[in-house]
C-alpha cells in the first residue's frame, strides 16, 4: 500500500477492508474518495446505545430501501447490494463507536464482523468497499492514509 496515493488505495479492491482510523487521517481518506468518485458517508453512530437503535440509524443514514428489516440480515443485504447508489468503490466512516462498544458490545462486533463479510463480497466483485471505525481495536488493523 505504500505506494499508492490516497485516491488510488481507496479504490483498491484488494486493499479495503475493515479498518481504524486516526481522525486526521479519517478527513483526509473521506475527501480523497469524495474525490475519486466513491460513495461516501460519514456516520455518528454514537446515538445507538444497543443493536435496536444502531440499526435504526444505520438504515437512516445509508438511505436504505423500505424492504430494509432493521435487522442484522437486512443490514448485510443491503450492504452487500447498494444498487440505489452505484459507484466505482464505497467508504464507510464510523464516528462514535465508543458509545455501542461500551453499551452493547456483542452488537458492535455483530457490526464488525458483518462489515467485514460485505467488503469480501465486494472485494470478489472487483469493488472496494472500506469500513473505517474510530477507534482502536485487536482485532482491526490500523489504516495508514497516504498524503
Amino acid at each position: 500500500m505504500k505506494n499508492l496515493s490516497c485516491a488510488d488505495l481507496l479504490r483498491s479492491p484488494t486493499c479495503a477492508g475493515v479498518y481504524s482510523i486516526e481522525k486526521g487521517e479519517a478527513e483526509r481518506a473521506f475527501r480523497a474518495a469524495t474525490t475519486a468518485g466513491l460513495n461516501t458517508w460519514q456516520i455518528d453512530i454514537s446515538p445507538a446505545r444497543d443493536a435496536t437503535s444502531l440499526l435504526k440509524l444505520l438504515g437512516q443514514a445509508l438511505h436504505f430501501p423500505d424492504w430494509y428489516g432493521q435487522n442484522w440480515d437486512a443490514l448485510a443485504d443491503c450492504l452487500s447490494d447498494l444498487s440505489w447508489c452505484e459507484a466505482d468503490g464505497h467508504v464507510l466512516l464510523l464516528h462514535g463507536s465508543e458509545t455501542i462498544r461500551g453499551n452493547d458490545p456483542q452488537a458492535f462486533e455483530t457490526l464488525i464482523d458483518i462489515l467485514r463479510d460485505v467488503s469480501a463480497i465486494w472485494r470478489e466483485g472487483g469493488v472496494a468497499f472500506w469500513a473505517l471505525v474510530d477507534i482502536r481495536l485487536d482485532d482491526v488493523p490500523p489504516l495508514s492514509v497516504p498524503a
